[in-house]
C-alpha cells in the first residue's frame, strides 16, 4: 500500500503537467488589506539594446519619459510618478544608466509647483548591475504613513542587494536617510505584514515590515549548505533598522565532485541540474503543488490544484549554493516574476518568491517551500513493476475465476478465455494508467462482447476458515484528455477459491 500511495502521488504530479499543457486557468489573485508595493522594472529593451532581456512595464504609474532634466551621458531606464514629500504634489523617481558606469542609479525629483520644474534633490548609486534582477519600490516600510524608497537586485559578484531609504521629514529641504543596506549571497525579502483598518484611515500607526536576509555560513566548510537566518526590524529610536533574530538553518553536505556536476559556474550547467519536474514535499495527495523546468524550451510551469502558470524562462544569475530566476508569464506579459532557488541536495531545492507584482510579499507564500526531484527513470520502471503485478495478481493458477451466471474466466500471459454452457470468447488484456490510477483494457476477438473495453479493477479478500476467497470487481469506464469517468453499465464480478496451503 505504501508502495502504492508513493507511486501513485508521483504520477498524479506528472498527470498535472500534462494537463497544465492543454489548459491554462488563470491564477488566483488572493485579497489583502496590505498596503501595495508600487514595483518598477527597468524597461531594458528600449534603453539597454546589447541585452537579450525583454522586461516589460509593471504599473499602471510607471511613466515613459523623465520629467527630471537628464544629462546627456544618462539614459533612462524607468520612471515612478508619487508623492514623496507629503504636500500633494506628485513627484518622480527615475532609474538611469550613466556611461561609463556598470551600476545603475536612482535619482528623485521633487516638484516645484512655484517654477512647475520637477528639482533633482537626491541620486544613490545602487551597487545593482544587472538590469534584468533590479526593480524598486515604494511603500510604508516604519508604518508611519511616509512612503520609503526600497530597491533589490543583483551586484556584480552576483549578491543580492536590499536597501531603504526613508525621507527625513524634519529637514526643509528633501533629502533619504538609508535605513537599511542589506547584501548576502542568498535571499533578502521583505516581509509585509497586514495592518489594522484604523491604520487605514491613518488614524493610528501600523506595524513596520521586517526584513529577513538569508546568507551562507561562513565558518562551515565549502560543501556546507548551511544557512544563517536573520530577521531586522525598525527601531523608531535608533532610526534604523536593527537585527532582531538570528538563526541558523541547517544543511546538507554535498561531496565535491557531485556538487561539480550541478554548479560549476555556468547558467546552462545549473539550468540542466533545475531541468525535469520537482513536488513540493510538504504538499499531500489533496493540494499537490509542482514546478516544472524546461531548460530546452525556456518554459517554467507552476502548478496546484486548478491553478496552473506558465512562465517564459528570462533569465538565470548564479549565486553560491542559489540562483535568481526571472520569468514573464506567457499570458500576461505584464506579471513578472523572481525566484530564489537554493541548493539543498543533489535532489533537493528550495524556493522562495523574491518579487511576485501581483500580491504582496509575505513570509510564505503558494510557491515557497523544499522541492524533490521526481526521477522519471526511475518512476517508468516502477509504473511498470506495478502494473506487472496487478496482472499477475488475477492472472489465472489451478482455480479459474467464475460468475454468478455460471461463466468461466481463465487470464493468462496477457490473454483470457470466457467460456459458459453456450458459447467461448478469447481476448487480450493489459493495462494502462491515466492519472495515477491504474486500469485493465479488455479487447475482445470474437462476437461476444463480454470483456470489452476499460475497467476499473478493485479487489477484495476474504476467509471462511481454512478457505480464502478472491473477488475481481470490473467496473466499466470511458476515457478522455482529462482522465476516465464512470459508466452506467453493470460492474462485472468474478470470484475464485483458493483452498488452504498444505
Amino acid at each position: 500500500m505504501k508502495r502504492f500511495t508513493t507511486i501513485s502521488f508521483a504520477l498524479t504530479a506528472v498527470s498535472i503537467i500534462i494537463f497544465a499543457a492543454y489548459t491554462y486557468k488563470n491564477p488566483k489573485e488572493p485579497e489583502y488589506n496590505t498596503i501595495r508595493a508600487k514595483v518598477v522594472k527597468p524597461n531594458v529593451q528600449q534603453t539597454i539594446p546589447e541585452t537579450k532581456e525583454i522586461i516589460a512595464e509593471e504599473t499602471e504609474t510607471e511613466l515613459q519619459s523623465s520629467l527630471i532634466e537628464l544629462q546627456s551621458w544618462e539614459a533612462l531606464l524607468s520612471a515612478l510618478s508619487i508623492d514623496m514629500n507629503n504636500d500633494a504634489f506628485d513627484d518622480q523617481i527615475i532609474s538611469i544608466r550613466k556611461s561609463g558606469s556598470p551600476s545603475i542609479h536612482l535619482v528623485t525629483g521633487i516638484y516645484n509647483p512655484k517654477t512647475k520644474i520637477y528639482e533633482r534633490k537626491s541620486e544613490i548609486d545602487t551597487k545593482i548591475t544587472r538590469p534584468s534582477t533590479f526593480s524598486f519600490s515604494v511603500l510604508d516600510m516604519t508604518g508611519d504613513h511616509i512612503n520609503a524608497l526600497t530597491f533589490t537586485g543583483l551586484n556584480e559578484k552576483a549578491e543580492t542587494v536590499l536597501s531603504v531609504y526613508l525621507p527625513d521629514t524634519k529637514e526643509k529641504k528633501f533629502k533619504y536617510n538609508k535605513i537599511a543596506d542589506f547584501t548576502a549571497d542568498a535571499t533578502i525579502f521583505i516581509q509585509q505584514l497586514q495592518r489594522s483598518d484604523p491604520y487605514s484611515f491613518s488614524q493610528t500607526q501600523g506595524e513596520s515590515f521586517p526584513i529577513w536576509v538569508y546568507s551562507s555560513d561562513s565558518s562551515k566548510s565549502g560543501d556546507s549548505l548551511d544557512q544563517i537566518q536573520t530577521m531586522y526590524d525598525w527601531d523608531r529610536t535608533e532610526e534604523k533598522y536593527v537585527k532582531v533574530s538570528e538563526t541558523r538553518v541547517a544543511g546538507k553536505k554535498i561531496a565535491a565532485a557531485e556538487l561539480q556536476k550541478i554548479q560549476d559556474g555556468t547558467e546552462e550547467t545549473f539550468e540542466n541540474f533545475l531541468d525535469g519536474l520537482w513536488y513540493k514535499t510538504s504538499a499531500d495527495d489533496s493540494n499537490l503543488r509542482c514546478i516544472y523546468f524546461n531548460a530546452a524550451k525556456r518554459e517554467i510551469v507552476f502548478s496546484a490544484d486548478t491553478i496552473q502558470e506558465i512562465y517564459r524562462w528570462n533569465t538565470t544569475s548564479l549565486r553560491k549554493n542559489s540562483a535568481n530566476l526571472t520569468m514573464i508569464n506567457t499570458y500576461v506579459t505584464n506579471l513578472i516574476r523572481r525566484f530564489d532557488v537554493t541548493l539543498n541536495d543533489i535532489d533537493e531545492i528550495k524556493v522562495k518568491v523574491n518579487d511576485d507584482v501581483k500580491m504582496p510579499i509575505t513570509q510564505e507564500t503558494l510557491w515557497d517551500g523544499t522541492y524533490k526531484k521526481i526521477n522519471m527513470q526511475s518512476l517508468s520502471s516502477q509504473q511498470q513493476d506495478f502494473d506487472l503485478e496487478i496482472l499477475k495478481r488475477i492472472e489465472t493458477t489451478s482455480h479459474i475465476w467464475t460468475t454468478n451466471t455460471n461463466m468461466s474466466v481463465t487470464i493468462k500471459n496477457g490473454q483470457y478465455t470466457a467460456t459458459n454452457e453456450l458459447w467461448t470468447t478469447r481476448g487480450a488484456l493489459t493495462s494502462l494508467r491515466i492519472k495515477g490510477t491504474t486500469l485493465l483494457q479488455f479487447k475482445s476477438f470474437g462476437e461476444e462482447k463480454f470483456l470489452d473495453g476499460y475497467y476499473l479493477p478493485s479487489f477484495v479478500t476474504t476467509k471462511n476458515g481454512s478457505e480464502t476467497k478472491e473477488t475481481l470487481t470490473l467496473a466499466p469506464v470511458t476515457i478522455s484528455i482529462d482522465g476516465y469517468t464512470s459508466t452506467t453499465s453493470k460492474a462485472i464480478k468474478l470470484e475464485r477459491i483458493q483452498p488452504p496451503t498444505s
